[in-house]
Parts: C-alpha cells; structure tokens; sequence
C-alpha cells in the first residue's frame, strides 16, 4: 500500500449512509484507471456498488448484484459502470473471457471485487476502496494511486 495514499475515509451507519459515500467518491472514481473494492464478505462492497448506481442514475427497477456467476455486470449509465467480481476465477488468464481490457475502460467507471486475488502487475488499480467492519457499522476507505 506504499504507492496509495487516503483520499477519503468514512464510518457508514446504515444503508442509507451509502449514498453519501457514493456522491462523495463519484468524481474520482470518473477519472481513469479502475477500481479494486477490498474487504471480506458482507463488509458492504456490493451495497456500495448499489449506491453508486443509484448516484449514476441507474434505474432504481434494475437490481443491481454482485456479478459473482457472470464476473461482469454492466449497468446503463453516464459514465457507463462495469462491476467485475473476481472471486470464481482461478487465474488471472481467465478475466479475457470476462470483458476484461483495461483499455477499454476509458471513460467508464471499473469496480472490482476480490482483485486481490491477482497480482495485476500489467494494469492495476488507480484506487483500492476498503470495506471493513468498525463498531456499529462499517468503515470504508479510498486510497488512490499516489504516482499518478
């Protein structure tokens, strides 16, 4: 985590509290490079990428999930949102049978779930979102890429 550096931290009380996150972090997320969502299981990740898609004007009837089966989902919006989780995949040679071109995702919102499970050496991540658990509630955290 050397080469990242906090940009925004937050205790989320409820789900309703995510949206303001997500209108907090919506600008950096539009700028390029993707975005590794990091935390265990149930620590709010998924409930994010909803917020985040009800911020980006996603309509509310389209039920946004973890792409857990699918490893892509994406959702109609300006910028247009992939969500990738990469949490089935074994490889990392396995993400081209998944959409996965990081040049293409100028001028697109990228989230991905479980990318620690890969090194990404060629493209990583321009920002690490952490999700964990912190007394009532959950913490999150972004940390962009400090040599960018």
């Amino acid at each position: 985590m050397a080469d990242f550096c906090e940009e925004y931290q937050a205790l989320v009380a409820d789900v309703d509290a995510w949206t303001d996150v997500a209108m907090a972090v919506v600008d950096r997320l539009r700028e390029p490079g993707w975005t590794a969502l990091a935390g265990d299981l149930g620590s709010g990740k998924t409930t994010f990428v909803q917020a985040l898609a009800a911020v980006l004007g996603v309509p509310t009837a389209l039920s946004v999930t973890s792409p857990t089966y699918e490893i892509c989902h994406r959702y109609e919006s300006i910028p247009e949102l992939l969500h990738f989780d990469l949490y089935r995949l074994q490889a990392e040679s396995e993400l081209a049978d998944a959409d996965w071109d990081p040049a293409a995702f100028v001028d697109r919102i990228v989230l991905v779930e479980w990318a620690e499970r890969f090194p990404f050496t060629a493209h990583p991540p321009a920002r690490i979102m952490q999700f964990g658990w912190q007394d009532r509630g959950r913490r999150v955290r972004l940390l962009v890429r400090a040599n960018r």
